[in-house]
């Protein structure tokens, strides 16, 4: 550090220009292709609205050693850099430093990236996230010499490769997870499963065999019925609401709720929307790949106040939630053994969208509540080994991340110069 300190009271004794990143960057939108039109065997990579890519394809429309950032989706506002040749999807921009512009590629996505969460701030409110060119375009970031620059971009380097061994081993963990979780809901049908009467209950005739525990398998409109997310909302409902809601990012990005994060809409007392309730699984209605149509997450803790739902996500709530355990709930619908069934409900060309109808023909492995205590518990566990900010690689990452983020901080924090 004691480096680039002395590098930059010498460089720029006066302080640093911050320039706007529209003025200094061509900031384009790439051109759409479809999930269909990707190969395996093609050469490029297609950068779309996620955190990885899209698919590969056989020809290339970026050149290497560029940003991206994330424009619509779950992931609008994600900062991306391609070391290689790329092609870029209409739900990405292209961030390039013009001609004129001395302006390293890599220092601007250190910048950019640690702007991250300003970023995704200017998702528009209420539907499906998406960040417009002009609101990107008036970020700015300071740009020091390039020899400054260039020493930030090596020190920075050198923080991302030590946590990036580390989020190699914990990938290794999570794969491990998603092992154990898909042989442990994989299960043997049987015969007899039943909804009996008026009170939905599920009448288990379970046993086990050959290592694989056995369930009754029975369609979602045997067990539970769909509703609906909110509706006739427009954009200024949202933000400074009276009501609690919980939005698609939510449901997206957790298998369970997390009910710390939830947003704000106004409802007035006499509209009729659908507020969700411990044991209900949320899913969401689209995505730009059908890979991530019908994502679930389900409502582990009882609710104290009317919480309603993202109107491009859908709920659904079990008839007898006594006959299941939640949290084996949350691992049942993102195994393989669901997630088939559930991605084969999605139809479109540019954007996928679930269709319900099919959903209530999805077939449900239900176990014993015994065998569902017994794989929750087990799964939890994993879980707990893969995202627990207290123990472990997840700690260790963790503490390496903030150490980076006050470098970054540290680094990317200049005196502005004087006009």
């Amino acid at each position: 550090m004691s480096e680039i300190r002395e590098m930059i009271r010498e460089l720029c004794p006066d302080g640093v220009e911050f320039m706007v990143l529209g003025e200094i960057c061509t900031i384009k939108t790439g051109k759409g292709i479809t999930q269909k039109e990707c190969e395996d065997d093609a050469p490029y990579p297609v950068m779309s609205g996620g955190q990885s890519p899209m698919g590969m394809y056989y020809d290339y429309n970026r050149e290497g050693d560029t940003v991206t950032v994330s424009r619509v989706g779950a992931y609008a506002g994600f900062v991306s850099y391609l070391t290689e040749r790329f092609y870029c999807n209409d739900k990405c921009f292209s961030v390039i430093p013009k001609g004129h512009v001395l302006l390293l590629p890599k220092y601007l996505y250190y910048n950019l990236k640690q702007k991250e969460d300003t970023i995704k701030a200017l998702q528009s409110e209420g539907g499906v996230p998406t960040i417009n060119t002009q609101k990107l375009g008036g970020i700015e970031i300071p740009v020091p010499p390039m020899a400054v620059q260039r020493k930030i971009v090596e020190i920075l380097d050198d923080f991302s490769n030590l946590t990036a061994e580390l989020e190699a081993e914990l990938e290794e963990r999570k794969r491990q997870y998603e092992y154990y979780r898909n042989l442990l809901l994989t299960f043997n049908p049987v015969a007899n499963g039943a909804v009996t009467g008026g009170e939905h209950q599920i009448n288990d005739t379970t046993e086990n065999r050959g290592g694989q525990a056995d369930a009754t398998w029975l369609r979602m409109s045997d067990i539970g019925a769909f509703y609906g997310g909110l509706s006739g909302k427009s954009k200024k409902d949202f933000g400074n609401g009276n009501a609690k809601y919980i939005t698609y990012m939510n449901v997206y990005s957790n298998i369970s709720v997390n009910m710390d994060l939830v947003d704000t809409v106004s409802v007035s007392t006499d509209e009729k929307q659908n507020a969700i309730q411990f044991g209900d699984i949320l899913f969401t209605g689209s995505s730009e790949t059908p890979d991530e149509c019908g994502m679930s997450s389900v409502v582990t803790e009882f609710i104290g106040e009317p919480t309603y739902l993202n109107s491009f996500c859908f709920g659904f709530r079990p008839y007898n939630i006594k006959s299941f355990n939640v949290h084996f709930l949350k691992h049942l619908f993102r195994s393989q053994t669901l997630r088939k069934q559930i991605i084969r409900t999605a139809s479109g060309v540019t954007r996928f969208n679930v269709s319900k109808k099919k959903m209530l023909n999805v077939s449900v492995p239900i176990p014993s509540i015994e065998k569902q205590n017994y794989i929750a518990d087990i799964l939890d566990r994993f879980e707990t080994l893969t995202t627990d900010l207290q123990s472990g690689i997840p700690a260790e990452i963790a503490a390496r991340r903030q150490q980076y983020e006050y470098y970054t901080e540290q680094l990317l924090t200049f005196k502005r110069k004087a006009a």
